[in-house]
């Protein structure tokens, strides 16, 4: 199994870059969705809980469950990582990393497509403004974190088009290295 993580800061531009690879990889990746929104809109806690210990927490174990899922895929693609669940740990609290921390091992990804904030500014009040004053600090750990547990780390920036195209291009690269078709489920027309 290969497995990509496409991280970076807040309104970062990740979640739709993982929207639109999903539309051209269709069938041909598994995508484990950002964890930390799906459990905000689930739950519905206060966006205080994002500053918590438990919270980060529950996201980190579930992240890491999220990404070891045995399954037949030959590809997972991660809407955020443990990579930015750790950088986020670092960044909110002082203290030693937790124990689900240790599943990010030199080689646990193959390839981390990190997003640049730079170019991406978050509508007021939506999920991707939480943490928006940390995005610094958050992109800079994150960059450290990714140099450390990646085979690849490639800085994605430039019109969402150009990222796609690019993410796209890096994914392929991974799926010639294990000697998959890059023909079979991938709609070429999306790129």
């Amino acid at each position: 199994m290969k497995v990509v993580s496409v991280s970076g800061p807040p309104s970062a531009g990740k979640t739709t870059l993982c929207t639109q690879l999903a539309g051209v990889l269709r069938a041909d990746a598994l995508f484990v969705p950002d964890i930390p929104r799906a459990a905000l809109e689930r739950l519905d806690p206060a966006l205080e809980s994002w500053n918590d210990p438990e919270f980060q927490h529950y996201v980190g174990y579930a992240q890491l469950l999220a990404e070891r899922r045995e399954g037949r895929e030959l590809l997972r693609v991660c809407d955020k990582s443990l990579i930015d669940a750790l950088a986020y740990w670092d960044v909110l609290f002082d203290g030693p990393p937790p124990n689900w921390a240790r599943g990010i091992s030199s080689t646990h990804y193959d390839l981390v497509l990190l997003c640049d904030h730079t170019e991406v500014v978050p509508d007021q009040g939506s999920l991707g403004s939480v943490h928006y004053d940390l995005r610094e600090p958050l992109a800079h750990r994150i960059d450290e974190l990714a140099r450390d547990a990646a085979h690849r780390v490639v800085m994605l920036s430039g019109s969402r088009s150009q990222r796609l195209a690019r993410a796209v291009s890096e994914i392929d690269n991974i799926r010639n290295a294990v000697g998959l078709a890059t023909g079979g489920g991938i709609d070429k027309r999306a790129r």
